[in-house]
């Protein structure tokens, strides 16, 4: 539904990792989602976008004296109301609904978007891009810091594996 506003109420994490910089995976997780396509073409690059159905859903009626939509608005086209208090008849809430995504009409298969975090630190980027579904490319300066984050990656694909039973491949570090 509605656009986040400028200021986020997100708890903070407990790391037990030496790392003087950790913060929250859900600081990163609404801009990676907000930036970062799901899926990008792998011929021409284009991403895929969500394609949403908006359907509107009559909350209350009322009528105000003022405004040019006062005789426009009965409830049937929504698109004709007018914000605020120039508005008559009918108000409108609206329910979405994912119904597939665009293809550019290459042809070509898809894959995902890619997170990039030039100061990698802990990782806590890589592993919410990962669990959103994304590639990600990471760097840091410190060694120590490469090997914090290899130690919580892997515990976190150990976990996944002993929860989902699959066999998910071998996580390849440099």
């Amino acid at each position: 539904g509605r656009n986040k506003r400028t200021v986020w109420n997100i708890n903070t994490k407990p790391c037990k990792e030496a790392h003087f910089a950790v913060f929250p995976p859900e600081l990163v997780k609404i801009p990676i989602q907000a930036g970062c396509p799901e899926y990008i073409c792998t011929k021409c690059g284009k991403p895929r976008e969500k394609i949403i159905n908006k359907n509107p859903i009559n909350v209350r009626s009322h009528k105000l004296h003022k405004g040019k939509g006062r005789d426009a608005a009965d409830g049937k086209n929504p698109d004709l109301m007018v914000p605020g208090f120039a508005r008559t008849g009918v108000q409108f809430e609206y329910e979405y609904e994912q119904v597939g995504y665009t293809d550019c009409g290459c042809g070509a298969e898809f894959k995902p978007g890619i997170v990039l975090d030039i100061f990698g630190g802990t990782n806590t980027t890589g592993r919410v891009a990962r669990s959103l579904k994304r590639d990600w490319i990471a760097f840091d300066a410190s060694e120590e810091y490469i090997k914090i984050a290899e130690k919580l990656m892997q515990k976190e694909i150990i976990w996944e594996k002993e929860e989902s039973g699959d066999d998910m491949g071998d996580m390849m570090m440099p």
